[in-house]
């Protein structure tokens, strides 16, 4: 079984956002950056959501 889609429930969605972009590559698929949702993809293909958890 392979995993493309990963949800992360978060409390502040632009540190990991910031995080993954620095150190892990992904790319953020938003059209604007938001507080609440962002969705970014790695290169493999995985496809990461962060949500607000608030």
């Amino acid at each position: 079984m392979n995993s493309n889609h990963l949800n992360l429930s978060v409390q502040d969605v632009p540190a990991p956002r910031i995080f993954f972009e620095t150190y892990f590559y992904f790319k953020r698929e938003d059209s604007k950056p938001s507080d609440t949702i962002s969705v970014l993809t790695s290169i493999n293909g995985l496809v990461l959501v962060l949500m607000n958890d608030a």
